[in-house]
């Protein structure tokens, strides 16, 4: 009997010596979960405010989709009205 008390008394002194180590341990994996947290927060903030700018410099008043596209098929029509018009000309004149 009086062995297995002093075991015990043995054992509980080493479970009390490693308490604080434990709750070191502890209080070190909260905290990494916090930086982490804020961390992601933090990036998130970050996307926000870029997309935000971006978006701002998207809608800025300028040449709208169709009249850039007017702009090119107009261009591209030049380029071939010449030539058509030469053909046209030699084949009806």
């Amino acid at each position: 009997m009086k062995l297995v008390c002093i075991e015990s008394i043995a054992a509980t002194r080493v479970i009390f010596a490693d308490i604080p180590v434990y709750c070191y341990r502890v209080v070190s994996l909260v905290e990494a979960q916090d930086f982490v947290t804020a961390s992601k927060a933090m990036a998130k903030k970050q996307l926000h405010e870029s997309a935000d700018v971006e978006m701002a410099d998207a809608t800025r008043p300028g040449p709208s989709i169709q009249s850039m596209i007017d702009k090119a098929v107009s261009a591209r029509l030049k380029k071939i009205a010449p030539l058509t018009k030469g053909a046209r000309k030699s084949k009806f004149g």
